[in-house]
């Protein structure tokens, strides 16, 4: 089988298994998508924002106790394959462990808590808990994602999402029970779908402890992301936490809202990353790595075209659904909009731009990376949220993503030259940029935001060479491989 031939079998499979999980993802986005005008209508602003900020407060902790070791089993899984059972079980444990540690803290300090967050004791101690259950998930759907199960991953995380949204419906629409009725959905189905999980693998875990040397490698290749992850909570979630101390509750909501919205386009971007991980990290690990690099760079120059274009057509479909959907009084969310779809598509890019640091085991890079792209969205935020108000808050924290963008391919080009170019996809990003800020200035003339759209379709497409649309052509759709 010739290169080429290879190349199109292997896209083939990956164009397969992103469907797959594009279904996955799309089915709880969907519901997302639907829940938004319900619970836009059954919960104030200043709940919205009580909710993004207990979410927030979850994601934290999230972080905390994975301390980076999530990403220690996707290299681990590969390079030690006779001891899988080992590594993953490992994991649980640290997790656990790290997670008593942490609850106890919350306890002593559990006045301190309510004081800065202005929330109840009770709602602090369910999301605790409820960000256990997210992370030990997090590790069994990695497992099947790693196993190449893409059926099975999108299963388990449908219905998660599909019965935590219906019970969150009932409890808060039906029994009016507000923002305890949120938690209690989200808890009860997280629970029952872990179980549902261990049930599962229950033949990929071990109860006993791993080998010392195991559970070293796996702290000391995770905890250098915890950084990472940390500095990625502060790219992520410090606009919420400022706008709730410059602005309040009440524009913590309505930013929610937007950031909830712009999860839609997400559908596009986690699918293809979900998929596009395993297969990376398989390709950097093959003998003929020159064969993997050219397979990369090709999927590179595809992911940078095919994203903004339907980050252009995204847009136009805000522009006309976002008010008919979501109750007036968030109106304002859809400002946000534009520049958090463009982190989305800067945070799909980092799959690529981390290759080279996870291929020579410099995971620290990477955290270097995000540490610095953090540290500029708290400093960003803090300036622009009072200049720009929410709007502050989403150009700020789409720059930082940028920033930690292009810092991580410097470092990975720098350790494993993939000699990715870059020429074509900065003249989609000013596009973008353009198209964001007719969105934003230029409201009521659509026209001008339906030029500004065609002038990034156009310009998308010429970044693909005619020769790659005749490859595509003649072997993905014509041949019967």
């Amino acid at each position: 089988m010739s290169k080429s031939e290879s190349f199109t079998v292997e896209l083939k499979i990956l164009s397969k298994e992103t469907g797959i999980y594009f279904v996955g993802s799309v089915v709880p986005k969907v519901i997302g998508f639907f829940i938004i005008p319900i619970f836009t209508r059954v919960f104030s602003r200043e709940e919205y924002g009580e909710i993004e900020i207990l979410m927030s407060f979850s994601n934290l902790l999230g972080i905390v106790i994975t301390m980076g070791v999530d990403t220690a089993l996707s290299f681990y899984f590969f390079s030690l394959p006779e001891k899988r059972k080992e590594v993953i079980s490992s994991i649980i444990h640290i997790k656990v462990l790290i997670f008593g540690l942490v609850f106890l803290t919350i306890l002593m300090m559990s006045r301190k808590f309510v004081e800065f967050m202005q929330v109840e004791k009770i709602l602090i101690y369910i999301f605790s808990f409820y960000a256990l259950e997210q992370t030990l998930i997090a590790i069994f759907l990695n497992v099947l994602r790693l196993q190449r199960r893409p059926r099975n991953y999108v299963i388990y995380n449908t219905l998660n999402s599909l019965f935590s949204s219906a019970l969150a419906i009932v409890l808060c629409a039906k029994f009016k029970l507000g923002v305890y009725g949120f938690a209690t959905a989200i808890f009860t189905t997280s629970g029952a779908t872990l179980i549902a999980l261990i049930l599962t693998l229950r033949e990929n875990i071990i109860i006993y402890p791993a080998s010392p040397d195991i559970y070293k490698k796996v702290i000391f290749f995770g905890f250098p992301l915890m950084f990472s992850g940390l500095s990625s909570y502060l790219l992520n979630f410090t606009d919420r936490w400022m706008l709730n101390t410059f602005l309040g509750k009440d524009y913590v909501g309505i930013y929610g809202v937007g950031a909830s919205f712009s999860l839609s386009f997400d559908i596009f971007i986690t699918s293809f990353s979900i998929a596009f991980m395993p297969y990376a990290l398989e390709q950097i690990n093959k003998p003929d790595i020159n064969d993997s690099v050219e397979k990369l760079i090709k999927f590179w120059r595809y992911y940078s075209g095919f994203s903004f274009i339907i980050f252009a057509v995204f847009l136009i479909f805000t522009y006309f659904v976002f008010d008919f959907i979501v109750d007036k009084k968030f109106s304002e969310g859809k400002y946000v909009i534009p520049f958090l779809t463009m982190k989305s598509i800067f945070f799909g890019a980092t799959y690529f731009s981390s290759l080279g640091t996870w291929k020579m085991e410099r995971s620290y890079l990477y955290s270097a990376a995000t540490i610095a792209g953090g540290f500029f969205n708290v400093a960003l935020n803090y300036v622009f949220i009072k200049a720009f108000g929410i709007v502050g808050a989403s150009i700020s924290t789409a720059i930082s993503m940028l920033i930690t963008l292009i810092l991580s391919f410097t470092f990975s080009e720098f350790l494993f030259p993939i000699k990715f170019k870059f020429s074509k996809s900065i003249l989609i990003l000013c596009c973008g940029i353009l198209l964001s800020v007719a969105f934003l200035l230029i409201d009521e003339k659509w026209k001008l935001t339906l030029i500004s759209v065609l002038s990034i379709i156009t310009t998308s497409v010429i970044t693909f060479e005619k020769k790659e649309f005749s490859f595509l052509k003649k072997r993905l759709w014509k041949n019967k491989i």
